[in-house]
């Protein structure tokens, strides 16, 4: 019995190290392994040890990498500190929300890209649970002058402990990028999905299934003045005009063949916010009317990137 007993003990002691040595070594996993939330790394690596001074820092969703080059901007412009392109899969405003409690004093600018969807209903302020966790694995932490005060994600509230163990969810995140290779017929770069300039992965003009892509119009023409988002970008202002940072939003550009009857809407929206917020708003959505500018249906390629790109760097003149 006193054997039985013996055993029992160091098979759950066993276990107990086995499981935490498993949910601590999650975040080495996570910087090791690629997935499409992986560039939550590359975000806080730029933000938590760059030490340069005078930036300009983007942010956005797979619009803004596929579409903003900062080294083109650069490279058009006289501004003489660095710029940084840190959108990253279906990043909302909300989720950037997140790092710019992060983002110096000694930055210039922060501009925050908005795909045109972004206005198309209201959306109250939340990120999927998956976002939350890919961020905490990225080593991000809630700190005290977040911008949502006590109204963040609720996984955060948590122990490390507790997060560490939902982590595990997270590793089918792995597989889908994994396999993804062998039955996707796009052709990725993955080295330049981790870029701070310019995350553009893939390496063709065209999707190759581009002329099988079909998206409804309607959604951008009930548009109207979003209360949650608004509140967002009027919140968004205020703080980064306390710590002395320009904040200013960019819409970015709509394939033609997503929908080509509403831009006239958007112009009309762009003033009406700007108006109430008191932010600057570079208004692309009018500015690829031609779909030889975009890789599928939601995404300019390297032709379109470079004209948003030289168009950002003449407005930031």
């Amino acid at each position: 019995m006193k054997t039985t007993i013996i055993r029992i003990g160091l098979l759950i002691i066993v276990s107990a190290v086995t499981l935490l040595t498993l949910m601590y070594v999650q975040p080495f996993i996570y910087a090791s392994f690629q997935s499409e939330f992986g560039r939550h790394k590359v975000i806080n690596d730029v933000l938590l040890k760059s030490k340069k001074i005078n930036n300009i820092i983007i942010f956005g969703d797979s619009r803004a990498m596929f579409g903003i080059d900062a080294r083109i901007i650069k490279k058009n412009s006289s501004f003489d500190g660095e710029i940084y392109n840190l959108s990253s899969v279906a990043q909302s405003p909300y989720e950037a929300g997140y790092f710019y409690s992060k983002i110096s004093k000694t930055t210039r600018t922060v501009i925050q890209c908005v795909s045109p969807a972004f206005f198309s209903r209201n959306m109250k302020n939340n990120i999927p649970d998956e976002k939350a966790i890919s961020l905490f694995l990225s080593g991000y932490r809630i700190d005290k002058k977040n911008i949502y005060g006590n109204n963040y994600c609720e996984f955060f509230k948590n122990s490390d402990f507790k997060n560490y163990f939902e982590s595990r969810s997270y590793y089918k995140s792995y597989f889908n990028t994994f396999m993804r290779k062998f039955f996707d017929n796009e052709k990725f770069n993955e080295h330049a999905f981790y870029s701070h300039y310019f995350p553009n992965p893939v390496t063709l003009n065209k999707h190759p299934q581009y002329p099988f892509f079909k998206y409804d119009c309607g959604k951008y023409k009930t548009i109207n003045y979003p209360e949650s988002q608004v509140e967002f970008i009027k919140k968004s202002k205020k703080y980064f005009k306390s710590i002395g940072v320009n904040y200013v939003l960019l819409i970015l550009p709509i394939n033609p063949d997503e929908c080509n009857e509403s831009y006239d809407t958007f112009d009309k929206l762009a003033v009406k916010i700007s108006d109430s917020t008191d932010v600057k708003i570079i208004n692309l959505a009018g500015l690829l009317r031609d779909n030889r500018f975009f890789y599928d249906g939601l995404h300019c390629n390297k032709k379109g990137a470079e004209i948003i790109s030289q168009v950002l760097s003449d407005k930031l003149e």
